[in-house]
């Protein structure tokens, strides 16, 4: 937990968003950078075996505000491969929202998963994971324009779960993701939604293979049926190297994102 211990520190010092404006900063001024480290590393080294799959997400995503400050949320996600045809991924994450000023908020949460082996470069086994993690979050508007930095740190237990049932030990990893977020309402009554995503996943830790884990660039078009349900359909490039630096997965994916909001507030 010694990722988390540093987060906690990180926020309880009354200089934490100045420093993360800077992080932002950063990070915006990065972006090309890891771009080109991302490109780099399918034509740097030894050969590499690159292979696309194309993929189906859906994911539903609630959210239930208790008043201004506090806003309990819950996730599915369930993932599909070759179209489709195999089942790839779910994922169960309820999770809570702390709003701490105008522009910033904090998070934790829980996430259960599993991973099954298919694809065109498929693990050996099932895997099984269960992770807590702990983010930040700024969001600013300029007009229409939302913008939304994301930091989060998760702390993973991972194991391998075998065709009679049993898997090992779990092993421990840890994993920091920065997302950056563009949304605009356009159209008439606003209610058309673009949006553009892009979210880098970075491994740390002593169980870490690479450093680099993956990156996720998203853009999608969706609608606000009403001030409390939106679908958005989602276009996604996912860049994963293996960590035998070898193998990359470049997947080709389409997404429905399903978002909707059910006040639990009293009075």
């Amino acid at each position: 937990m010694v990722s988390f211990a540093v987060f906690m520190k990180l926020i309880t010092v009354s200089s934490f968003q100045g420093h993360l404006c800077e992080l932002c900063l950063v990070m915006k001024k990065s972006f090309l950078l890891l771009l080109v480290i991302t490109l780099t590393q399918t034509v740097a080294g030894q050969p590499k075996e690159v292979a696309t799959n194309h993929e189906t997400w859906y994911s539903l995503q609630g959210f239930y505000p208790l008043n201004d400050r506090v806003t309990l949320a819950s996730e599915i996600h369930y993932r599909r491969v070759n179209w489709l045809e195999d089942q790839s991924d779910y994922f169960l994450r309820p999770l809570i929202y702390f709003k701490t000023s105008e522009h910033w908020s904090i998070h934790t949460g829980y996430t259960f998963a599993k991973f099954y082996p298919v694809g065109l470069q498929p693990s050996s086994n099932l895997m099984m994971e269960h992770n807590v993690f702990l983010g930040a979050a700024h969001l600013s508007k300029h007009g229409q324009l939302k913008i939304q930095h994301r930091f989060r740190v998760e702390e993973r237990w991972r194991t391998p779960v075998f065709s009679d049932g049993h898997h090992d030990p779990y092993k421990t990893y840890q994993r920091f993701r920065y997302r950056i977020r563009l949304q605009c309402p356009f159209g008439k009554q606003q209610k058309w939604i673009a949006q553009m995503k892009d979210e880098v996943w970075l491994n740390f830790g002593k169980n870490a293979k690479t450093t680099f884990n993956q990156n996720w660039l998203i853009g999608g078009l969706g609608y606000r049926w009403t001030p409390m349900f939106n679908t958005i359909f989602n276009y996604q490039w996912q860049y994963l190297p293996k960590s035998d630096h070898i193998h990359i997965e470049s997947n080709m994916i389409f997404q429905l994102e399903v978002n909707y909001r059910v006040s639990l507030a009293r009075g």
